[in-house]
């Protein structure tokens, strides 16, 4: 299943593109999905930060290869040193002696304070993977110039280097797969950029491009691009030859358009494009609808007030993210999305849902949260009708009590309820029993519950930010011995 937000939660990104490659950064939308421990539901809802996150490049090592973090140990038997990690050392240069390690593979140099690195770099024929993010006063050129007939060197990090200007040089990196250039200065790209035929990674989030070159539809092998956080007003005319592009984040730029043959991303899964000034989403609907492969798309706080009932041509969409945005109302339309599995619609400001809603047999997770206008108890009669429903999010939504067509919510593992006014452990008596985690965090409850049939499957019970007593919490604990429960 294409669940590609909930591993953020563990560090990771898209299970099948690349999980290690993404950390948060500067600006992460709210993501919903809490901790569960049982089939695998790792979920842990506490307003954690989604969708755009900033990508890091990391070098995870084999189990059976051992890391060097210690420059003199390496040096002691350089012939065994396949991997080096110097990061967090305060280096302020390099031995020129480093060519001693011909059978490196991995260099990490990142977080020192480095201003330049050594001629004896270019001798390792080995090295695949480098990471150099994080020194600011490192002169690019330099480097780059350096590194460039390494015939081997396929991962560059180079994040958070001040970085103005990407030099020409990287024209002749012709065996570059990924290059990681987060959070620098650049406000353009050179053409030599698009030179490079095996680059499937490029990472440019939260720097200052306001274009890309028009050459970018060259790059024949690009399977992830990220410009999260710049300052584009538009995609080149040759984007939508980008025939390899499976995961594109445009979030937080200031584009009001999709290029008009952006439908031709034929491999496109996953798009993130909110907080954009786009002007006409019918329009936008209309081209993604025509892109069978995409899975996932991601609109968060794009302004949007109304949802076009063009939105019905996504029948591929798995997964819908709609948070932070202006809705109080959604199209009937909508309960065509028959591929659905994952609808959020956190912080917006629905007042009803319709009853077409109930046509989404696919749908698996739902976030209703921060929906305070919400006729929650006239809701639930719909997702009853939802027989794949396992998560539902009902936080921050001023409830008091829960409607008791809950329980009709047949599979449901999942429920949080935290940040509302709920006082009564009645509540209970509502669940659905198949209900296995439940949040109830920062509620009103201060009383000893009674045991509750409807509660044997539950397995965790998050009660932080309650008004109970110590007495309570223990007389809850005995009164559950099973149950995993988290007061604090």
């Amino acid at each position: 299943m294409f669940n590609y937000h909930l591993n953020l939660i563990a560090g990771r990104h898209i299970p099948s593109l690349r999980p290690c490659m993404f950390k948060p950064g500067r600006y992460r939308p709210e993501i919903f999905w809490y901790v569960c421990s049982i089939l695998g539901l790792l979920t842990l809802q506490a307003s954690l930060l989604k969708a755009q996150s900033p990508i890091k490049l990391t070098f995870p090592a084999p189990q059976t290869e051992k890391i060097f973090t210690s420059l003199e140990e390496a040096l002691k038997n350089p012939e065994q040193v396949k991997i080096l990690d110097l990061s967090e050392k305060n280096l302020s240069s390099l031995p020129e002696s480093i060519d001693r390690f011909f059978n490196l593979r991995i260099l990490n140099l990142s977080k020192n304070k480095l201003k330049s690195i050594p001629e004896g770099i270019s001798r390792l024929s080995q090295l695949e993977e480098v990471n150099l993010s994080a020194n600011p006063a490192l002169a690019e050129s330099d480097c780059f110039e350096k590194m460039k007939g390494l015939p081997s060197l396929q991962k560059i990090s180079f994040a958070k280097n001040n970085l103005k200007t990407l030099p020409s040089v990287i024209g002749d990196y012709s065996q570059l797969k990924t290059l990681n250039l987060y959070m620098n200065h650049l406000e353009s790209l050179p053409k030599a950029l698009c030179q490079l035929p095996h680059l499937k990674e490029l990472y440019l989030q939260s720097n200052y491009l306001r274009s890309l070159p028009s050459e970018l539809g060259r790059l024949k092998s690009l399977e992830y691009l990220d410009v999260f956080f710049n300052q584009l007003e538009a995609l080149p005319p040759s984007f939508g030859a980008l025939d390899s592009l499976k995961f594109l984040n445009i979030s937080h730029n200031f584009l009001s358009a999709l290029p008009s043959n952006f439908n031709q991303l034929s491999r496109l899964e996953a798009l993130y494009m909110g907080l954009n000034p786009v002007k006409d989403y019918a329009r936008v609907f209309g081209q993604l609808s025509q892109m069978e492969s995409l899975k996932v798309l991601h609109i968060v706080q794009g302004k949007l007030k109304v949802l076009p009932p063009e939105i019905a041509g996504l029948q591929q969409i798995r997964e819908l993210y709609l948070q932070d945005n202006e809705l109080t109302t959604l199209p009937t339309t909508l309960g065509g999305l028959m591929s659905l599995e994952v609808l959020s619609l956190h912080k917006n400001q629905l007042l009803e849902l319709p009853e077409e809603m109930g046509r989404l047999k696919k749908l698996k997770r739902l976030d209703l949260s921060q929906n305070i206008g919400l006729g929650i108890y006239r809701c639930l009669g719909l997702l009853s009708r939802l027989p794949q429903l396992e998560s539902l999010d009902l936080s921050h939504n001023k409830l008091s009590q829960l409607p008791k067509n809950l329980r009709e919510i047949e599979n449901l593992k999942l429920l949080n309820l935290s940040y509302n006014l709920l006082e009564s452990w009645g509540i209970m008596q509502d669940l659905p029993p198949s209900l296995e985690v439940m949040d109830l965090s920062y509620n009103r409850l201060n009383s000893k519950p009674d045991y509750s049939q409807n509660m044997r499957d539950l397995t965790k019970l998050i009660l932080i930010g309650n008004p109970m007593s110590s007495e309570n919490q223990e007389y809850i604990t005995h009164l559950f011995p099973k149950l995993r429960i988290q007061f604090y």
